[in-house]
């Protein structure tokens, strides 16, 4: 039987696109979600990692396609995109 990915919000997801995209076309500088969520980046590679965001992101890059749109940080605090992090690994962990 196959593993079943952890799933994130659409808003989620779309945040984590954008930042896979920037990482992907080595966009660190001021105003990228690296620079934003410096101290949290782990946080984010950790989504993109459990839900495959990041090969997406890299097929679309390396096809030439629109980047992601820019979006809002969708969490409340960057403690909750922690905790949300920690809650899709340990979910992952557990399929």
């Amino acid at each position: 039987m196959a593993k079943m990915k952890p799933a994130l919000s659409p808003e989620e997801t779309a945040y984590v696109r954008r930042f896979c995209y920037e990482v992907a076309t080595n966009q660190f500088g001021p105003g990228s979600i690296f620079d934003y969520c410096k101290q949290h980046s782990r946080d984010l590679e950790a989504l993109a990692t459990e839900t495959d965001i990041q090969f997406d992101i890299w097929e679309e890059v390396q096809a030439g396609q629109e980047p992601p749109p820019v979006v809002r940080f969708p969490w409340e605090t960057f403690e909750v995109l922690h905790s949300r992090a920690q809650e899709l690994t340990h979910e992952a962990s557990m399929a």
